[in-house]
């Protein structure tokens, strides 16, 4: 579990840090301060470099260009350099993105685009290996990474990702997978960290499918349905039908026939959502944009309880962000209730044209949680 956080030149985060974090994380803000993208960076923490992981971000801003075979690599390179602050990575002085703790280099993520050729050179070669009784894997890839600015980038010159866990040394994942063959004689490539990410539109019937294979047939099954009986007691088990694409329905009580679970309204797919997500991710990160997308005021009370005591049993470390009053006095009124599993309110603002944490004291929240705070 995250103690503090820091994250570098990650969209608008350009030297982003929060002092203190808990088990419950919960996030406000104005608009394009950076809410989500906290959610983006831990998301790329978790999956260790996974660059379909950055390919889905980027989609989901609609920043996902199309290919063609004439500018493929100049096209990969614009997309991925979106997630960069400034939008352009070789302004000036280029320098990685950095998610970790503060004050605990060993817990840090880093990575940043590199170019190599296609094809090592004569002098490139002569350069690496003149002299040497023997070569190795590792001599091997660090000739083809030969490239350093885009004036240098070719028909032959492709696209990856330096990534560094630490003080380890770094390893290379390219978009063709050549490079991922070579580090894997070089370098141990860390293990994904468990996390789900639920964005504002929700999660697709295909990935709830998935995560509810990942727990069919187990004890949390029933404790999925126990969640959305919060939103109707009449829910008494859930399925997913359909051959290509698999749809959610549920059976209640007194109907002889299931129901699609969308037919019941945005509320119970939402907390159907947040329920698989939580049981999918032990020992992990559960990351929640704009939490209150269509759950009731009245009843986030009860969901936020709910999640407040899995997280706990789970050991599973949840960042939400909202725009919500009645999230956040839902929130609070949970940290009153649970003051033994530790949580937290920042507030994302700029302040001089930077992003910055302003971070309450719990106590005070507690005391002053009939005041308005500035979500907007």
């Amino acid at each position: 579990m995250f103690e503090s956080l820091k994250i570098q030149n990650f969209r608008r985060l350009e030297n982003f840090k929060v002092n203190r974090l808990g088990r419950l994380n919960l996030i406000i803000g104005k608009n394009n301060t950076g809410k989500s993208s906290i959610l983006e960076a831990m998301y790329v923490y978790a999956n260790r470099g996974d660059l379909s992981i950055l390919e889905k971000i980027v989609e989901q801003r609609d920043e996902h260009l199309q290919f063609s075979e004439n500018n493929a690599d100049k096209l990969a390179i614009m997309q991925f350099l979106a997630i960069f602050s400034g939008r352009n990575y070789f302004d000036g002085s280029p320098v990685p993105i950095v998610v970790g703790e503060l004050n605990n280099p060993e817990n840090v993520y880093s990575f940043q685009p590199i170019f190599y050729k296609s094809e090592i050179t004569e002098e490139v070669a002569t350069q690496k290996f003149e002299g040497k009784s023997s070569i190795s894997l590792n001599d091997i890839a660090e000739a083809w990474v030969n490239v350093s600015t885009t004036k240098d980038i070719g028909k032959d010159t492709k696209l990856g990702f330096q990534i560094r866990y630490g003080s380890e040394k770094p390893f290379i994942k390219s978009l063709d997978g050549f490079m991922d063959f070579l580090s894997l004689f070089n370098q141990t490539e860390k293990n994904n960290i468990p996390c789900q990410y639920i964005p504002s539109s929700g999660i697709s019937n295909e990935k709830a499918a998935e995560l509810w294979d990942k727990i069919s047939l187990t004890d949390d099954e029933e404790n999925i349905n126990k969640i959305l009986k919060v939103i109707d007691k009449n829910i008494t088990k859930i399925t997913f039908k359909g051959k290509s694409t698999k749809t959610p329905f549920i059976r209640l009580k007194g109907m002889k026939d299931p129901v699609s679970v969308k037919s019941m309204g945005e509320g119970t797919n939402k907390l159907l959502n947040l329920a698989l997500a939580l049981y999918n991710c032990k020992n992990g990160f559960l990351l929640i944009d704009e939490f209150e997308n269509g759950l009731y005021y009245r009843l986030q009370d009860e969901i936020w309880d709910k999640v407040f005591m899995i997280a706990e049993k789970l050991k599973i470390q949840v960042f939400a962000s909202t725009h919500s009053l009645d999230t956040v006095y839902s929130f609070i009124n949970s940290m009153e209730n649970h003051k033994k599993i530790s949580s937290t309110v920042f507030r994302m603002a700029e302040i001089d044209t930077k992003i910055e944490a302003i971070e309450y004291d719990v106590e005070e929240l507690l005391l002053t949680k009939n005041q308005k705070l500035e979500l907007r």
